[in-house]
């Protein structure tokens, strides 16, 4: 269920909360105080609008490079585990020692929030760009699996090529190359989109340098699993 909002403040209700803080500043229950004058707001809400908003104490300036780094290396230091508590009043107590400003929690909040975000968000991103190419555990560029490779076959794949093709035909029984399987199966082996007329070229090619004829007809068969590990 989510959390039960109040009612939004407004300019009149800052300057009742204002007027009635001061006349209360050292009742040391003074918000609940103030919301028996205004109880469309309970003491915790009043509270929140104080010390985020209306305590004039507050720098309400944007936090500068210096702070910002302060909070970073301030969290990295005092949070034990990732999940753990952050202590946001001993963070605004230290901000204030060090560069003597009072600062909101929400504020500081916004702040650290927005960072992990982005952070997260940037790691995404850099997850979508690049894959491994479990092989060589190199990492490789997730679009270059969408974009034809023109580079020369590699010696793994001119190998790869010249079994898949022989498995397929003991399987089959007869000359059928399905070109289509065999370039899914490249792809999903190298991680690189061959073009099609590459793969011909270097098999008739060498079809030609063994003397053997090149025969072949359409085919619907499916893909032949790979089998070797190069």
């Amino acid at each position: 269920m989510g959390k039960v909002k109040g009612p939004l403040f407004n300019k009149n209700v800052d300057n009742t909360i204002m007027m009635l803080k001061k006349e209360w500043e050292n009742h040391p229950n003074n918000f609940k105080m103030i919301s028996k004058q205004i109880p469309q707001y309970n003491a915790k809400q009043i509270r929140q609008r104080w010390k985020n908003h209306l305590d004039p104490n507050l720098c309400h300036e944007p936090l500068d490079e210096a702070e910002k780094s302060f909070i970073v290396q301030w969290v990295k230091v005092n949070q034990t585990t990732p999940t753990a508590t952050i202590h946001w009043k001993d963070l605004i107590s230290a901000m204030k020692d060090r560069f003597g400003k009072l600062r909101s929690e929400n504020k500081i909040k916004n702040f650290w929030y927005l960072k992990q975000r982005s952070l997260k968000l940037e790691q995404q991103e850099v997850d979508c760009k690049y894959t491994v190419d479990d092989d060589k555990n190199n990492i490789i560029p997730f679009q270059s699996l969408f974009e034809i490779c023109h580079d020369p076959l590699s010696e793994r794949e001119k190998q790869f090529i010249i079994q898949w093709i022989s498995i397929s035909k003991m399987k089959q029984k007869n000359d059928r190359i399905s070109w289509v399987c065999l370039r899914n199966d490249l792809k999903t082996k190298f991680y690189k989109t061959r073009p099609e007329n590459a793969l011909k070229n270097f098999w008739y090619s060498r079809q030609r340098r063994l003397g053997e004829p090149a025969r072949e007809g359409p085919s619907n068969k499916p893909a032949i699993p790979y089998l070797l590990d190069y």
